[in-house]
């Protein structure tokens, strides 16, 4: 009763293959399989009572009757498809898969891949899904609390199709947005604003960043009233147009992996077991809890409370949020002027709701704050400048309320900013990245450059100065007097005055007037 009971497997015990090596038959369509060849696959998989070396020659063999065996973890290409897939939730393996899915690209010119397969569910994939949408069968419980290893994969890869067999129930989940402010954004009517760096009608390329939605879809188990097949015909990625590449349906939710800890990914594999099994072994009304726990919340960190509008500088309900610097204001955010500024049209955009973090960042504010930016790079251009956006990203604080610089730089000063930004963070000993940083919740710096390259540093856990952005742009600009705001402080008349002024200016494209006319 004690013996450790050995998973099925699709092989069996061997004897069931024999009469397709025979010829007695044949898939009636080319048939990929991915799976390990471990005894001890993961829920559903593994080679189960077959010793892996036997297994390994049953698979190959089947290769002449259109059985196709891809291995445990690989990239590969077929029908044109880009298809990534990992059988086991090791670490060291998906960055493998990552490499070669990946080859030379930066994170930020990576497009992503057709189809990632996985036995096990990601962690976090319930998680935004409403629950009259979550699966009605019983979802097998080492699918159910998910793996982090596959969800960083996920994360990474930024499949537009994503398949997991081991669930034990069918779920196809909506689909989630892979992009940031301005991938695939939405009118409140639901039609695509605009798309990075592609105009409709043209195809992707192969240099268009991940910034397509991604459809999980789990199988169920073979055999059960669960659907079990799923058919499709998908064009590749890299010959749609963008279009049809970039749209998001109504109900796409953000990412659902966006805010998991990662560093947990490490090992997963050699802790998996003990970890579900402890996980689920708790009695009912503990098993309940964490199930809830993981599929709900899904390794989530708990949001801190928020600090009160009456202690808050940007909440606009807030005493001390000096309303005298506000140029606009609409349904999700306001544009206003810092006290101190280190120009006189330097300006902030400040979301409405208090959030210490960009990722959580609703729809409509992301692109009600796309449409502001816009109108403050039109306003700097009319003066002959181009716009620096600044963002920070401050890891588990209540108290910091996001806000964007956005800081005005003469054209003959503008391809110099991202050389002063990596210059003066090497020598204190950081270093900035060309990738996305809207889907995390780890404390950032993030430039936007003049001709919108993103470039992000990550502190990595040491200590970076908050003036530091402040710091290098006065060098940019050559106003080293001015790295101090207090010294740059005005009284609220010169306040009033300076951004009276930037309101006329701004009023030509003023986006919270159009909304104030519809």
């Amino acid at each position: 009763g004690n013996r450790r009971r050995r998973r099925r497997s699709w092989l069996g015990d061997g004897t069931g293959v024999q009469k397709w090596l025979q010829g007695e038959a044949k898939a009636p369509i080319p048939t990929y399989v991915c799976t390990t060849l471990s005894p001890d696959g993961e829920a559903g998989g593994g080679a189960g009572s077959v010793a892996p070396d036997t297994a390994k020659v049953l698979l190959e063999a089947l290769g002449t009757r259109d059985v196709l065996y891809l291995g445990e973890r690989g990239v590969s290409q077929l029908s044109g498809l880009t298809i990534a897939h990992l059988a086991i939730a090791d670490h060291s393996k998906m960055s493998e898969v990552l490499r070669m899915a990946r080859g030379d690209s930066m994170t930020s010119t990576f497009p992503g891949v057709d189809i990632l397969l996985t036995p096990n569910w990601p962690q976090n994939i319930l998680y935004l899904v409403p629950k009259e949408q979550r699966p009605s069968e019983r979802i097998h419980p080492r699918a159910y609390g998910g793996s982090k290893v596959y969800a960083k994969l996920a994360f990474e890869l930024k499949p537009r199709y994503h398949f997991s067999g081991a669930g034990g129930a069918y779920f196809a989940r909506p689909a989630y947005r892979n992009g940031g402010d301005d991938s695939g954004v939405r009118s409140s009517s639901g039609s695509l604003i605009g798309f990075v760096g592609y105009e409709a009608g043209k195809t992707a390329g192969t240099k268009t960043p991940g910034t397509h939605v991604t459809r999980f879809i789990g199988l169920g188990a073979l055999g059960t009233p669960a659907k079990h097949v799923f058919a499709g015909a998908l064009d590749p990625l890299d010959q749609m147009a963008a279009a049809a590449l970039f749209a998001v349906p109504d109900d796409a939710t953000p990412c659902p992996y966006a805010d998991l800890d990662y560093r947990g990914a490490e090992g997963a594999h050699k802790r998996s077991s003990s970890v579900n099994t402890l996980r689920f072994s708790a009695g009912r009304g503990g098993a309940r809890k964490r199930q809830r726990r993981d599929g709900e919340r899904g390794g989530f960190r708990p949001k801190p409370q928020p600090i009160g509008e009456d202690q808050c500088w940007f909440c606009v309900r807030s005493p001390l949020c000096k309303k005298h610097l506000i140029v606009g204001i609409g349904d999700e955010s306001y544009l206003t002027f810092p006290r101190g500024g280190i120009t006189s049209d330097h300006v902030l955009i400040v979301p409405i709701e208090h959030l210490h973090n960009f990722a959580a960042l609703e729809d409509d504010a992301r692109v009600e704050i796309v449409r502001v930016k816009d109108a403050v790079k039109k306003t700097f251009a009319a003066q002959g400048c181009k716009a620096v956006f600044v963002y920070r990203n401050i890891e588990r604080s209540s108290k910091h309320h996001i806000f964007i610089d956005a800081i005005p730089v003469p054209e003959d000063r503008a391809e110099n900013v991202r050389e002063h930004f990596e210059r003066e963070a090497g020598r204190l000993g950081h270093k900035f990245e060309e990738r996305s940083s809207d889907q995390t919740n780890d404390s950032y710096l993030r430039v936007e450059l003049p001709n919108g390259t993103d470039i992000v540093l990550f502190p990595h856990g040491k200590r970076l100065d908050i003036n530091f952005p402040r710091d290098v742009m006065c060098d940019v600009l050559g106003c080293g007097e001015r790295r101090n705001w207090k010294n740059c402080a005005l009284d609220e008349e010169g306040e009033a005055a300076l951004t009276e002024q930037f309101r006329k200016q701004f009023s030509a494209f003023d986006p919270y007037a159009e909304d104030d006319d519809e």
